[in-house]
C-alpha cells in the first residue's frame, strides 16, 4: 500500500518469475508440486513458494493464502519480488440460479469484495479479471468469512449478480489492477446452494477429478494462449 509504514521492499523475498500461480490452499499447492516437481519448496512471506517449468514456461507457484488478509499480503509480496502474470488456482461455491455440479471447471470476469478490505485500503470494491479462455465466466463476491453466509447475506449477493462465493480474488484483483496488472481466476466448484440449503462436495471425487482437470489445462494451454493473456483496457 502506499504511504505505508511497512511495506514488503523492506522484506527479503525469494525473487519471483513473471509468470505466477496463486493457490490459495496449500492443499492444491502441494498437489502442483507433485505433478510439476520443481524446486525446493521455500517460504515466502507467510506463504511458501516453489518454482517449475510447464510446457516449457517457467513459473513460481505461490501457496497457503487462504482468506482475503494473506491474500492481500502474497500479492504485495508478489509485486515487490516481481510477479507480473497472475493465475489463481482454487475453489468457489455457487449461489446462482441455475443448479450446479461439483467438478466443474469455470472462470470469472468480475469480482466485488463483500470483505471490507478492498474499502480499508482504498481500492476498487468492483474489480474485472482476465478470464480463462474457453470457461463460462461468472461474476463473483468476496466474502471475509465463511461461517458468516446467513440466508440474508446470500439473498444480498445473488441481489450483486454474483453466481460465484469465495474468499480472496475481488481484493487481490483490485490489488493487481492498482497496479496495471490483471489477475485470471481458474475456479472449480466444490460446494453451493441447493433447494436453499448449502451443499458442501470439497472432498468428493468430483472436485478432486476437476482439480486434476484444472492442472491438466495448465498443461494443455501454457504457454500457447495463456501468454498472449493481456491485461483489460
Amino acid at each position: 500500500m502506499q504511504n505505508s509504514l511497512i511495506n514488503p521492499e523492506k522484506h527479503l523475498l525469494p525473487p519471483l518469475t513473471a509468470k505466477v500461480v496463486l493457490c490459495f490452499s496449500l492443499g492444491y499447492f502441494y498437489n502442483l508440486k507433485k505433478h510439476w516437481q520443481g524446486s525446493k519448496v521455500k517460504a515466502f512471506g507467510p506463504s511458501k513458494c516453489f518454482r517449475c517449468l510447464v510446457a516449457g514456461t517457467e513459473i513460481t507457484v505461490l501457496g497457503g493464502m487462504l482468506g482475503a488478509g494473506l491474500a492481500l499480503l502474497a500479492g504485495e509480496n508478489a509485486l515487490a519480488a516481481g510477479g507480473k502474470e497472475f493465475i489463481s488456482l482454487g475453489t468457489a461455491g455457487w449461489i446462482g440460479a441455475e443448479d450446479w455440479r461439483p467438478g466443474r471447471l469455470v472462470t470469472s470476469h468480475q469480482g466485488i469484495d463483500q470483505s471490507g478490505l478492498a474499502h480499508e485500503l482504498g481500492l476498487q470494491p468492483k474489480v474485472d479479471f482476465t478470464p480463462w479462455p474457453d470457461l463460462p465466466p461468472y461474476p463473483l463476491v468476496t466474502v471475509g468469512h465463511a461461517y458468516a453466509l446467513t440466508p440474508n447475506r446470500l439473498t444480498h449477493y445473488q441481489s450483486l449478480g454474483a453466481s460465484l462465493i469465495e474468499m480472496e480474488l475481488a481484493v487481490l484483483g483490485a490489488l493487481f489492477r492498482q497496479n496495471n496488472l490483471s489477475l485470471t481466476p481458474l475456479l472449480v466448484l466444490s460446494d453451493g446452494v441447493r433447494q436453499g440449503k448449502w451443499v458442501d462436495c470439497r472432498q468428493s471425487k468430483q472436485t478432486e477429478e476437476g482439480i486434476q482437470q484444472a492442472i491438466q489445462l495448465f498443461e494443455d494451454f501454457w504457454p500457447n494462449q495463456l501468454t498472449e493473456l493481456k491485461p483489460l483496457s
